[in-house]
């Protein structure tokens, strides 16, 4: 379910489909992802993204930087629908760390999806 500014993954990996918006004729170029990292203690959280098999992206979370906007470049033969493999081997549980009975392992939380 959706929380105060957003939804958490809640695995280390996690496939989001999204169906491809027409802008103004064309098909997107980019995909932008807001998020944020479940992060607790020092604890870091490194991220990697795919679009459809592509080579993925790899980024850290840390103190420093909790929040990052991702950008994706789309294949030009992206077609209707993109598939956005997340993978962040880093996701933990609140009752792992011992704060609270939520079993969900948290990664990132995915504020924004914009298509450019």
């Amino acid at each position: 379910a959706a929380e105060e500014g957003g939804r958490w993954t809640e695995r280390k990996e996690v496939l989001l489909k999204c169906s491809m918006p027409d802008l103004d004729g064309k098909a997107p170029a980019k995909i932008l992802i807001d998020t944020a990292a479940f992060l607790h203690n020092g604890r870091v959280q490194r991220a990697s993204f795919s679009i459809n098999g592509s080579p993925p992206i790899e980024y850290r979370y840390d103190a420093e930087r909790p929040k990052r906007i991702i950008e994706l470049p789309l294949p030009a033969s992206v077609g209707k629908e993109s598939a956005i493999q997340f993978s962040l081997p880093d996701a933990i549980s609140p009752k792992q760390m011992g704060l609270s009975e939520d079993r969900r392992q948290l990664g990132l939380m995915v504020r924004a999806i914009e298509f450019h």
